[in-house]
């Protein structure tokens, strides 16, 4: 089971649930606003462009999604997300390069388990393209990525990355708060929620050794199918290590 941090939800028809994956999904690839002519493209439903472009309106006026300029394509807003996330997520097999890596960082560090943690970041940040970071305590915290994360389309503009920068440079200080919101073994915090930035998410694992956390911190727009599916193999590679 996986918990996702962020507000209430309203209910959605079939169809509206089956296009908003779409845009979704199309947006996580693309990382610019989807207009309806894409959906049409890409969704398996019977439907007219007008059906669809009503439907879209629609999911705008309930907040699922934003449009960011005049005439532009929709987004997926911070509640289009969490549906996403607790009700059509599709956790995708890790691939065998993957594992493959991962397993190979175990075999050549697992006598020394800090050593262990620090190169499993390094490689799930390539892996990911995002920022990982490490917690071996409330208070001792190391990251690798950061220069992947401010990569991507989100962290363009010189203050945007000013501002991740400071939090970032401050995590020793919100770490206690994550330590506390754990009750699962993976969790997730959209926006605020993840106490770095409105456009960032956070996806954290509970570490079977010790008292420490691992966590992938990237824009909303993270590949959540993927990345918390990698997330459940290095926790399981560590507790059989």
């Amino acid at each position: 089971m996986l918990r996702v941090l962020i507000g209430q939800q309203t209910m959605l028809s079939d169809r509206q649930d089956r296009i908003l994956t779409d845009v979704v999904r199309t947006y996580i690839r693309q990382a610019h606003p989807i207009a309806s002519q894409a959906v049409l493209e890409k969704s398996q439903l019977e439907l007219s462009p007008a059906t669809i472009r009503h439907e879209m309106l629609e999911l705008e006026r309930d907040g699922y999604l934003l449009q960011p300029y005049t005439s532009a394509g929709r987004i997926p807003t911070l509640k289009a997300w969490r549906h996403y996330l607790e009700h059509q997520r599709d956790e995708r097999p890790v691939s065998q390069r993957a594992q493959d890596e991962l397993q190979a960082v175990v075999r050549a560090y697992r006598q020394t388990y800090d050593e262990l943690l620090k190169h499993l970041a390094q490689t799930l940040a390539e892996q990911t393209r995002q920022a990982v970071f490490v917690a071996f305590d409330q208070h001792d915290t190391y990251y690798t990525g950061i220069s992947k994360l401010f990569a991507q389309p989100e962290f363009d503009q010189v203050d945007a990355i000013r501002a991740i920068s400071r939090v970032v440079d401050r995590l020793d200080e919100v770490m206690p708060r994550y330590f506390r919101l754990m009750e699962r073994d993976v969790e997730v915090l959209l926006g605020p929620a993840s106490h770095v930035s409105d456009d960032c998410s956070l996806i954290l694992s509970r570490l079977p050794r010790r008292t420490s956390l691992l966590g992938v911190l990237g824009p909303v727009r993270q590949d959540y199918d993927s990345h918390v599916s990698l997330l459940r193999f290095t926790r399981q590679l560590l507790q059989a290590a």
